[in-house]
C-alpha cells in the first residue's frame, strides 16, 4: 500500500507571512526517517511533510493535524509555534539596556513566569571589545542570581575571558548554586573542565567539525558524557560541509556525527546521551527528570 506524501515547502511572502507550496512525491522511507519534519495529517489521510524553501533539510517536528476550518499554512505555523520555547536575557555586549541602565534580577525573574522561557541567557562575559568590563560583570551577576531564585538554567556566553569566567562561575557558585550551560564553546579546556567541575554542562556547535579545531574536539574527546549538548547556533556557524552557507537546526546531524567518531559510539547512542542531558537540564520542559 502506498503512502501519499506532499513536501510542504515553507517560505516569507512579502508580508511576511508563511506561505506553503504542495509538492507531491515519491515515499522515500530512508529519507524521512532521520529527519521527520513537520508531519500533519488532514481529513483525506495525506502526509504532509515541512520542509525549508530552497533547502535539502526537513524539519524535525512532531506531527499533528490539520483543525477543522484551518488552512494548511495556519496548521504548519502553529506546530511551529507550539514547539518554540525561549530564553530570556541581556547579552554581554549589550550589558545596559537601552536607557543605559541594568535589567534588574526581578525583572528577568518576572519574565521567567511565561511558560514559553525555559532558561535565563544568554549572558556572560565577552571581552572582544574591553570597554564595558565592569558592566557586563554586574550583568552577569544579576543573571546568575535570577537563575537561583528561578531554577532556570544559565546561558553562558564567554570570548576571550576564559580566566575572569572561571574565577566568577567559582565565586558565584559558593554564594548559592545554580545550573547552566557554556553554549557554543570554543574556549580553553581549563575552562571546560572547571565548568564541569561545578556541575555545568558544556555544548558543541558546528564549530567542533572544522578542519581548525583540533584542540576543541580533544577537549570533547575527554569531557563527561553526562555534561554534554549539542546546538547549531543557527544561523551562524555552519558545520562542515557546510560552513559559510546559512545555517538551521537539521544540521545538528553533522555535530552528532562528530562526536560520534570522537567517542567511538553510534550516532543514535550520542544523541540519546545528549537529549538525555538536555531533558535534566531543561527542568522547565521536563521537571519529572530534575536531578535525575
Amino acid at each position: 500500500m502506498g503512502i501519499e506524501i506532499f513536501s510542504v515547502v515553507l517560505h516569507r511572502s512579502n508580508k511576511g507571512l508563511i506561505k506553503c507550496v504542495e509538492l507531491k512525491e515519491e515515499y522515500k522511507k530512508d529519507r524521512y526517517r532521520s529527519c521527520v519534519g513537520i508531519m500533519l495529517l488532514n481529513k483525506q489521510g495525506h502526509v504532509f511533510v515541512g520542509k525549508r524553501f530552497e533547502s535539502d533539510f526537513y524539519w524535525q517536528m512532531p506531527q499533528g493535524g490539520i483543525n477543522d476550518g484551518e488552512e494548511l499554512e495556519q496548521a504548519a505555523l502553529r506546530e511551529l509555534l507550539e514547539e518554540i520555547y525561549s530564553s530570556v536575557g541581556v547579552h554581554p555586549l549589550d550589558a545596559t539596556v537601552g536607557n543605559g541602565e541594568f535589567i534588574h534580577v526581578d525583572e528577568l525573574v518576572e519574565f521567567a513566569k511565561n511558560q514559553k522561557i525555559i532558561s535565563i541567557g544568554e549572558t556572560g562575559l565577552d571581552f572582544y571589545e574591553l570597554d564595558n568590563k565592569n558592566n557586563q560583570r554586574k550583568s552577569f551577576a544579576s543573571h546568575i542570581e535570577a537563575a537561583r531564585i528561578t531554577g532556570l538554567p544559565l546561558v553562558i556566553h564567554t570570548r576571550n575571558a576564559d580566566c575572569e569566567m572561571i574565577d566568577m562561575l567559582k565565586s558565584e557558585m559558593k554564594i548559592g548554586a545554580f545550573s547552566g550551560v557554556v553554549h557554543c564553546f570554543a574556549s580553553s579546556k581549563e575552562l571546560a573542565y572547571q565548568a564541569m567541575d561545578l556541575g555545568l554542562y558544556i555544548s558543541f556547535s558546528g564549530i567542533i567539525t572544522f578542519k581548525s579545531a583540533n584542540s576543541l574536539r580533544k577537549i570533547a574527546q575527554n569531557v563527561l558524557r553526562g555534561l554534554v549538548l549539542v546546538e547549531t547556533d543557527a544561523p551562524y556557524l555552519s558545520p562542515e560541509p557546510y560552513r559559510g552557507k546559512k545555517n538551521e537546526p537539521a544540521m545538528i546531524k553533522y555535530i552528532i556525527n562528530c562526536l560520534a567518531e570522537l567517542w567511538n559510539e553510534s550516532p543514535n547512542k550520542v544523541a540519546e546521551i545528549t537529549t538525555n542531558n538536555f531533558s535534566r537540564l531543561f527542568v522547565k520542559l521536563n521537571p519529572e527528570k530534575k536531578n535525575l
